[in-house]
């Protein structure tokens, strides 16, 4: 609804098959609605810190694919940036000693990865063959593609998720979230190369985060995770230095 509401769309959706992004729109949709459902099955069952580490190291899937297939330049500073990114992600996250990850769910951080990745490198295939001339239905369909794979996955589970006033308000909430921030992604792909964007937004989300909840809901953050924020800081100076 933000998406068709945000301004006047003036395109014939007569045509909508007609055009590549069509598809990964579509597609998007479901890979978005398993990724979150996979983030949050992760942190319920191994814990925050692995799961946002595992997540945000998918930065590699888009940064290499950019690289291979888009031919992106491969300059000293993107690679020691990206290097960085990785290593602040591990370090913001770095766990307690003694907090142990049960063997049966360990396959999720790299499901996490894998989907996350794919995610990133849809957004930025679709921009590139031309939804970005069309970010608003693009949206859209993205958002709409989601609601509906949800809801009927949720239809069809035999353990169904109830449906009351505050989990509908709180999806609304989070949708508009994931709606803006998706939608600066698309845009912000439109001006940088993808091997840039993605390791600065990602280093720069993950380190404001951590400094977010330091300061206003007291989390404790020990040395290592300082240094963490620290080098992606570092990393974001970098890799901004070669462009």
């Amino acid at each position: 609804m933000l998406a068709f509401f945000s301004r006047d769309l003036e395109f014939d959706f007569k045509n909508l098959p007609d055009f590549q992004w069509f598809y990964i729109g579509i597609l998007l949709g479901v890979t978005f609605y398993i990724g979150f459902q996979l983030f949050a099955l992760s942190t319920k069952k191994i814990g925050l810190a692995i799961t946002s580490v595992s997540g945000n190291l998918s930065v590699i899937v888009p940064v290499i694919i950019a690289m291979i297939f888009y031919h992106e330049s491969t300059s000293f500073s993107k690679i020691a940036g990206l290097i960085l990114t990785l290593l602040s992600f591990y370090l913001i996250f770095k766990p307690n000693k003694n907090i142990k990850i049960g063997i049966d769910f360990i396959y999720l951080p790299f499901l996490l990865f894998t989907f996350n990745g794919i995610n990133a490198s849809l957004l930025s295939y679709g921009e590139k063959v031309g939804a970005g001339k069309f970010m608003m239905v693009f949206m859209a369909l993205i958002f709409l593609s989601a609601g509906i794979f949800g809801f009927a996955t949720n239809f069809f589970n035999k353990k169904r998720n109830k449906i009351n006033y505050q989990s509908i308000i709180a999806s609304i909430a989070l949708g508009a979230l994931n709606y803006a921030s998706t939608i600066t992604i698309l845009k912000s792909l439109t001006f940088y190369a993808d091997s840039i964007f993605f390791p600065i937004y990602n280093s720069g989300y993950i380190a404001i985060s951590a400094l977010v909840g330091f300061i206003l809901f007291k989390e404790k953050l020990r040395g290592v995770n300082f240094l963490g924020i620290a080098l992606a800081m570092i990393a974001i100076i970098i890799i901004t230095s070669g462009i």
